[in-house]
């Protein structure tokens, strides 16, 4: 059961691997950004789970896609 535990971690490993290295190369070659949101976003644990998820907290529009997205 090791063995294939240790197989498994490998997999993952190497597939992390391909997307960060397939995420690098989009991002040199179509000008992407990797960071994304979340460096800006901090998130407070105690907070976090006193929060009330069944109403979004806010809504960003996105003229591109129609929809906005939901906080």
């Amino acid at each position: 059961m090791r063995m294939l535990g240790a197989q498994s971690q490998r997999e993952v490993l190497r597939a992390r691997h391909r997307v960060l290295t397939a995420m690098r190369i989009q991002a040199c070659e179509q000008g992407r950004c990797i960071g994304g949101l979340g460096a800006l976003i901090r998130v407070d644990q105690d907070h976090a789970e006193t929060v009330d998820l069944s109403h979004p907290l806010l809504a960003v529009p996105l003229s591109e896609v129609g929809t906005p997205i939901v906080i």
